[in-house]
């Protein structure tokens, strides 16, 4: 088998760092990153998970605006697969709170389906759930090396850290974007 990586992005998970990173607002450049993960193996594909904001006032409708605009930037990018789940929420009326659905059964599901295709010799997930733990169990079963990427302040579940071959911080600063 020629050496393939894939890569999956937790997208809300990314946020989170970014949002967490002093001075990398509003973005990285994510070609970059996905090439600098991957080194010098080719790259089979880079997949992004996520889901668009909720809108329950106008004033949300700038955030579904700037999220669409940029999936489109994503889906634009060489070998860049944007997947997304639903939006559900929760709560009663008055403080109902909306959550991802169907985010994470997809990045597993396509983890296990490229593994038992042999599509790929490696994976590398930019995550930090723990319910990642047993597709990646399943790929090494099936010979692909899972690499586990996350950042500094954003540390990942014991579960998935100990699941994956290896581990590496990724250094958002190196890929700050050109243009914001």
């Amino acid at each position: 088998m020629i050496p393939r990586a894939a890569v999956f992005i937790d997208g809300a998970y990314l946020d989170n760092l970014l949002m967490r990173e002093p001075g990398m607002r509003p973005s990285v450049d994510h070609f970059d990153m996905v090439r600098y993960m991957v080194k010098d193996t080719e790259l089979f594909r880079a997949y992004w998970y996520d889901c668009l904001p909720g809108v329950q006032a106008p004033e949300d409708m700038g955030r579904l605006q700037h999220k669409e605009k940029f999936l489109s930037y994503l889906r634009g990018l060489p070998k860049m697969e944007v997947r997304l789940g639903k939006l559900g929420s929760v709560g009663p009326r008055d403080k109902v709170q909306f959550v991802q659905k169907g985010v994470d059964v997809s990045l597993a599901v396509d983890l296990v389906a490229l593994s038992a295709q042999r599509a790929i010799s490696e994976a590398h997930i930019l995550s930090g759930d723990n319910d990642f733990s047993p597709a990646v169990k399943y790929a090494k079963d099936n010979g692909v090396s899972v690499k586990l990427w996350y950042g500094g302040r954003g540390r990942p579940g014991v579960d998935l850290y100990e699941a994956c071959d290896e581990r590496e911080e990724l250094r958002l600063g190196e890929f700050k974007a050109k243009v914001a």
